[in-house]
């Protein structure tokens, strides 16, 4: 009988249920998928807010060579003794254990208050032994060595969350996880969160070296510029670079230890090849504070040696190769387009052909001079060629005084006579432009005839004494006399 209006009683149930209405039916749906939901939520803050004790954050925002330095303090909350295991994610976090170190991190990151390590506190496993109720605090460095741009770098949102960066760079987020003896989960997590701020280069430094060559590039720096850096210098500077096939040794410049000479090898590649890489100078031995911050490019090209007199014409020549792909527009582009000139200048190569340019050299100042020819597809780089010019000084025919006072302006002629028994045209130069100016370029004289070289000297600010020289070429550019012009500003 029981059995029987138990069964009567859910009949009666099914029944009422099947007569309510859609709209009830669709309200009793949505406070089913509200209660899981809730459920859902529920799960998700409880774990959040267990994951929210178990973690420490901690921000640095270093620029690339910093070293940044932090203390993380830990606390045993256990009863008894903890045998502790420390996981690092990444190589470039780790433990300072030495106390010199500490003190140069600690003054160089201004952290102050904090006592150096124990001894032995973390042994080479990354395991660290805590009494029961013991806090101990455990330094940490970042070696921070990304140079990549910041704004290629996903910028921080809300709690620092970052999104993944291309190979070869730094995490933006590292973990530090801390799991006492016996467990496989760790009880307390830091975590790292690194915001790259972005940089000035002291130095930028463009090279060019001949391909498959060995390079020696020695660079002076002073210490004492850097008033932080001096201030920590014990003698010994230390030099990072971020190229592997790249060697940076320092030494003191000639025996004062406040100057140091830094001296950069590398052996350069296929030309036009480029090479860019970053060095970092720092004043103690733990790269604790940053001198300066260098940017080297280094391009490697094709030498072409030379021998030239100021103010003479010199040729020299050399090929030049059509792109791989396909026919296209060369263009060659020199360095010094007042003093060097190409031909061609523009041309069209068909696929796989060749063919001769001229370089035309016409210094305005000796010494050992290196002059820089592009060859260009477009806006693609095809070779790079360098002039390596050894110029000498002129037979000087005739020298002349001038004398002026500061901030005037004179104006001097200068008579020359055709030495030629036929009419010729010369073309006038004057190596020091910002001393000596020519009001006109060209002289034309009839044979044996006599003409005047309009000269100005232009106003200086304060006393001086220098001296251009004045060079008469025919059309060929060949020299046929030189004047030396002496100026005196008192």
């Amino acid at each position: 009988m029981r059995w029987q209006a138990l069964q009567r009683r859910r009949s009666e149930v099914s029944q009422s249920q099947q007569a309510m209405p859609p709209i009830i039916q669709h309200h009793d749906a949505q406070l089913r998928a509200v209660q899981a939901l809730r459920s859902i939520q529920r799960q998700d803050t409880i774990t959040s807010a267990i994951k929210g004790f178990m973690t420490h954050t901690q921000v640095v925002r270093p620029r690339p060579g910093d070293t940044c330095f932090f203390v993380h303090r830990l606390r045993n909350s256990m009863q008894g003794e903890a045998s502790v295991t420390m996981r690092i994610s990444h190589a470039n976090l780790s433990v300072v254990s030495d106390r010199s170190e500490f003190q140069s991190l600690a003054q160089a990151n201004k952290v102050a208050g904090e006592r150096p390590p124990e001894i032995d506190l973390v042994d080479v496993d990354g395991r660290m032994y805590i009494q029961a109720g013991e806090e101990v605090a455990v330094p940490f460095k970042l070696a921070y060595t990304d140079f990549s741009p910041p704004a290629a770098v996903a910028a921080a949102v809300g709690e620092a969350r970052v999104q993944a960066q291309g190979q070869g760079s730094l995490p933006l987020e590292m973990t530090v996880s801390f799991t006492r003896k016996g467990d496989t989960k760790a009880f307390h997590v830091l975590r790292v969160v690194v915001l790259p701020q972005p940089f000035v280069a002291d130095r930028v430094l463009r090279l060019y070296q001949p391909q498959h060559e060995y390079m020696k590039k020695r660079v002076k720096i002073d210490v004492t510029s850097n008033k932080q850096a001096a201030a920590v210098f014990t003698g010994s500077m230390v030099a990072w670079c971020d190229h592997a096939d790249v060697q940076v040794t320092c030494s003191p410049h000639d025996d004062d230890v406040s100057v140091q000479d830094v001296l950069v090898k590398h052996r350069v590649g296929d030309a036009p090849g480029v090479t860019v890489f970053h060095i970092v100078t720092y004043a103690d031995n733990h790269r604790a504070q940053v001198i300066e911050r260098w940017v080297l490019e280094i391009t490697a090209c094709v030498r072409i040696d030379i021998k030239a007199v100021v103010g003479a014409a010199s040729s020299a020549s050399f090929v030049l190769k059509a792109p791989a792909a396909a026919a296209d527009a060369i263009t060659v582009c020199p360095s010094h387009p007042a003093e060097l000139s190409v031909t061609p200048s523009s041309l069209v190569l068909a696929k796989g052909t060749i063919t001769e340019a001229t370089a035309t050299l016409l210094p305005q100042h000796s010494g050992k001079r290196m002059f820089i020819v592009n060859v260009l597809s477009g806006t693609q780089l095809c070779m790079v060629y360098a002039l390596h010019a050894s110029v000498s000084d002129p037979v000087i025919n005739k020298r002349y005084e001038i004398s002026s006072s500061v901030g005037r302006a004179l104006s001097k002629k200068i008579v020359y006579t055709n030495p030629f028994g036929s009419a010729r045209r010369f073309k006038l130069r004057c190596t020091q432009g910002h001393i000596v100016e020519l009001k006109e370029c060209l002289l034309e004289l009839q044979p044996n005839a006599q003409g005047f070289i309009q000269l100005r000297v232009l106003p200086q600010p304060r006393p001086f004494e220098g001296e251009a020289l004045v060079l008469i070429n025919d059309d060929g550019d060949v020299t046929e006399e030189v004047l030396a012009i002496k100026v005196s500003v008192v």
